[in-house]
């Protein structure tokens, strides 16, 4: 067991660590598929497992990941565009799944929680913003 902050960053040092290639390394062997998986942040979607990707392989497709509350599209579309127009996306996945606790939230219920935490004098502010709930 570590006992100082010296043996804990010795004991977290990774073990015959190969780092993924940078995409301009992976791209000059030919271009592989790029991929982009909008998700939701929720720990329980393993992207991964799910739709079975060979992520971080040298042959495989290079997988990036935009994870948002409820997966929404709305908050990826900046990522999507600047990855296509840097290198070019062959695929763009969307995943939602059930029992999504970000469709219990609505733009009222969420700008009420910033109300309760914010002196008035703000509130007309909180009142114009759009705070993307995914259920409306």
């Amino acid at each position: 067991m570590a006992t100082t902050v010296a043996d804990l960053i010795a004991d977290c040092e990774p073990r015959d660590f190969t780092p993924f290639p940078t995409l301009a390394e992976a791209n000059a062997n030919g271009k592989p598929r790029l991929t982009i998986v909008v998700s939701c942040m929720d720990p329980r979607c393993s992207i991964e497992k799910f739709i079975g990707l060979n992520v971080g392989s040298k042959t495989g497709e290079l997988v990036m990941q935009s994870r948002n509350a409820g997966g929404n599209i709305r908050f990826a579309v900046r990522d999507i565009l600047l990855i296509d127009r840097q290198f070019g996306l062959d695929e763009v996945v969307v995943v939602h799944h059930t029992d999504c606790g970000s469709l219990t939230f609505t733009n009222e219920g969420l700008r009420d929680a910033v109300k309760e935490r914010i002196d008035s004098a703000h509130w007309s502010e909180i009142d114009k913003i759009n705070w993307g709930a995914n259920t409306e």
